[in-house]
């Protein structure tokens, strides 16, 4: 049985991150230290079902919100600043909305994928 309250927490967790402990401000986009959110993501990819992270590497991803919704939060999550590649640029109103929208969807999905794998 996977702890999807776990990875809920982890996913409010980089939201916090990103609207709280910013280096830096620009109107929406906020400039976070990599290391930052790299360690958030990998607490994420460890509590992860096998057959979810297996989902996030196929083709099969259009079929699921959540892994839909994951995988462009960890594409909008790892946008480096041009000048220094240690540190991430990134939109917060893009990842309130992505953290939400995974939030409400990851539990079905899970549920749903391990379902298919028993």
């Amino acid at each position: 049985m996977t702890d999807v309250a776990a990875i809920k927490d982890y996913l409010r967790k980089i939201q916090r991150t990103v609207e709280a402990n910013a280096d830096f401000s620009l109107m929406n986009n906020k400039f976070i230290k990599k290391n930052k959110i790299d360690d958030i993501l990998c607490c994420i990819y460890a509590t992860l079902p096998d057959a979810y992270k297996k989902l996030l590497r196929s083709s099969e991803l259009k079929k699921y919100k959540s892994a839909i919704c994951l995988d462009t939060l960890i594409n909008k999550l790892k946008h480096k600043f041009l000048f220094n590649p240690s540190i991430y640029v990134v939109n917060v109103n893009e990842i309130r909305s992505l953290v939400s929208t995974c939030i409400s969807t990851i539990e079905t999905d899970i549920a749903a994928l391990e379902k298919l794998t028993q």
